[in-house]
């Protein structure tokens, strides 16, 4: 019986945990959607707030889009700069910033990863076969995380709902984090291939 009522304390601990810190939405300019507790502006362009461990954090007030509390009400923050003619204007920028958040949730670049591991393994191998230091075994890592960057994929390639295929702040979005995805995971994979690479060489070579 205390068993049980020792799960159960735990059960209705973890419920008033997630009202608590599921209060307010935080939405930021770069897609990232973030469950946030008290928050505050100060007068010096800072927004101030509780994450889900209690902590307090703070953020400049231009990294961010809006928030929405428990209720569905938004509080939005985002404004348009004047100035500039080709600046988004709200329901544009919220399209961005919902197609930056589909590509954080969604998007996959497994192969950028795979073919980092290649490189970067291979970069191991290949180098030192070639006369060269292995402190040049970096460089070709570099160059393939570059050229990803520069590599376009096709926009019905990204894999973008077809409602909003033909929405041009979405896809901009969109697209925006998937090549930061594809960078950064091409990263990755290239430094566990060195690694591999590295492992593999001091095993069979010493």
């Amino acid at each position: 019986m205390k068993l049980l009522k020792y799960f159960m304390l735990i059960a209705v601990f973890q419920i008033f945990t997630e009202v608590v810190f599921s209060q307010n939405i935080l939405q930021l300019a770069n897609g990232k959607k973030i469950s946030i507790g008290e928050y505050k502006v100060s007068e010096n362009s800072f927004l101030s707030y509780k994450n889900q461990k209690g902590k307090l954090k703070s953020i400049e007030l231009e990294e961010v889009f809006s928030i929405i509390d428990k209720s569905g009400n938004e509080n939005l923050f985002y404004v348009a700069d004047s100035s500039d003619n080709e600046a988004f204007n709200v329901e544009q920028m919220r399209f961005f910033i919902n197609g930056e958040s589909d590509a954080l949730n969604n998007y996959k670049s497994t192969w950028t990863f795979i073919g980092g591991i290649a490189v970067g393994a291979g970069s191991v191998v290949s180098i030192p076969l070639a006369g060269l230091s292995s402190l040049y075994a970096p460089v070709f890592p570099l160059a393939y995380s570059s050229s990803v960057g520069l590599i376009k994929v096709k926009t019905e390639k990204l894999g973008i709902e077809k409602q909003y295929i033909d929405n041009e702040h979405y896809v901009l979005g969109f697209e925006k984090t998937a090549k930061q995805k594809r960078i950064k995971n091409s990263l990755l994979g290239s430094g566990i291939g060195i690694a591999v690479g590295l492992s593999a060489a001091l095993l069979f070579f010493n």
